[in-house]
């Protein structure tokens, strides 16, 4: 048994693999996918391939649950990361709680100028950073907060860590005062209301304990708006407005996590500038300003995330095609093997072929033959036929049926 991958989408291939691991090791499964080793496995795919056909492989052995427990264990210290930073479960605490959502195409109104705007303010929309499709519950947590980290919000459920952000980040950075939370909203305008509606909040939460949450209902967020939000009193950013700047300078310092909020655009510069070093404090001359030395530092930062996401691209096609190339050879061996083995089911007692000796051959390499290998199905390749299917917990039949065939399959895979 391995791994389908009939799709050559990379955040398939990778979610097969972690379901089948998390599957078959349970909670110990979901830890090697927090933050640290997720980014990992993106540029590592083929190798999680291998630790995931080597498991499954040897779930189908005699010894099979302890050879893939110890299989996984050994995978898991070698790749699982250092303890999350976060606080720890069952600690209620208070956050700056903010909100996003996923804008769709058409829409009557975009806070920012457009469709292509707006989706890059809020990541895209329709995947988490943990590659889990946006879903009701989902909140962006700081990378401190491991993926699947379930928090619960008084009066609106629980919230469950499956994405990141720019802005998402912990206590004292940015001059926050808590840890920053970005709540999922929903798509289109009614999620942009929520969003709106909802605005910016300290809220005291509880970190859940794995496995305490199974009765409890996820983020209610259809009673936060209830149409109240009136989308034409939220004028929307313009680039003809914003002081002479760009929609692509808009998106730049999008993409590097800083936005725009009640059209201040001053404010988000003079973040931008601090953060970068440009000034040393607000009142330094050409504080919240676009001039050339904020320009230039703008351009740096954001050629860096470019060559950084172009980086992790390459890696992550190098690995698909790899990938791929692996699975293409492995078919052609599955193929070679399955084309011998349903030549061995024809087989009779008195036959005399190709077929034969090349069972005979098999049987010898395993150590179940030792007679003459002549082609001939005599006794003695009877006979080992029938240790061979009880060395791997088959009836033993003499013949090549059905579960036998399989076997066959599985170990000339593997010869």
């Amino acid at each position: 048994m391995y791994l389908s991958l009939s799709s050559v989408e990379t955040l398939t291939v990778r979610s097969q693999v972690r379901e089948q691991i998390i599957s078959l090791l349970g909670n110990r499964g979901k830890t090697l996918f927090s933050e640290g080793t997720y980014i990992y496995a993106e540029v590592h795919l083929a190798w999680y391939q291998k630790i995931a056909n080597l498991a499954l492989d040897i779930w189908h052995t005699p010894y099979k649950r302890i050879l893939t427990y110890i299989t996984l264990l050994l995978a898991s210290v070698m790749i699982a990361p250092a303890p999350s930073s976060y606080a720890a479960t069952g600690t209620t605490t208070k956050f700056i709680v903010t909100a996003y959502y996923s804008p769709l195409p058409g829409q009557s109104f975009y806070l920012k100028w457009n469709y292509d705007a707006e989706r890059r303010l809020n990541g895209n929309g329709t995947h988490g950073a943990s590659g889990v499709a946006v879903f009701t519950g989902m909140i962006a947590a700081p990378k401190s907060y491991d993926f699947v980290t379930q928090i619960f919000f008084e009066g609106l459920g629980v919230g469950t860590v499956s994405d990141r952000g720019g802005a998402i980040v912990e206590a004292w950075e940015r001059g926050q005062a808590y840890d920053r939370i970005d709540i999922w909203m929903g798509h289109g305008e009614p999620g942009l209301r929520r969003a709106l509606a909802w605005g910016r909040r300290e809220v005291v939460a509880t970190i859940m304990p794995e496995g305490t949450t199974a009765n409890m209902n996820p983020i209610d967020i259809t009673g936060i708006d209830n149409g109240r939000v009136n989308l034409g009193l939220y004028p929307s950013v313009k680039s003809s407005w914003a002081n002479g700047i760009s929609s692509d300078v808009l998106s730049a310092f999008a993409d590097l996590g800083y936005t725009v909020t009640n059209n201040d655009v001053k404010a988000m510069i003079l973040e931008f500038q601090l953060d970068h070093g440009v000034i040393a404090s607000a009142s330094d001359d050409g504080a919240g300003n676009y001039w050339p030395k904020t320009k230039a530092a703008l351009k740096k930062a954001h050629d860096a995330l470019v060559t950084l996401r172009n980086a992790e691209l390459d890696a992550i096609e190098k690995a698909r095609a790899e990938m791929l190339d692996e699975r293409t050879a492995w078919e052609t061996r599955y193929k070679k093997a399955e084309n011998s083995v349903t030549a061995f089911s024809g087989i009779r007692i008195g036959e005399s072929s190709k077929n034969v000796l090349a069972l005979q051959s098999f049987l010898s390499s395993e150590w179940y033959f030792s007679g003459k290998k002549d082609g001939k199905m005599k006794s003695s390749t009877f006979i080992a036929l029938k240790k061979y299917q009880k060395a791997n917990g088959l009836k033993q039949t003499g013949k090549v049926d059905t579960a036998t065939k399989e076997a066959l399959i599985t170990d000339l895979l593997e010869a």
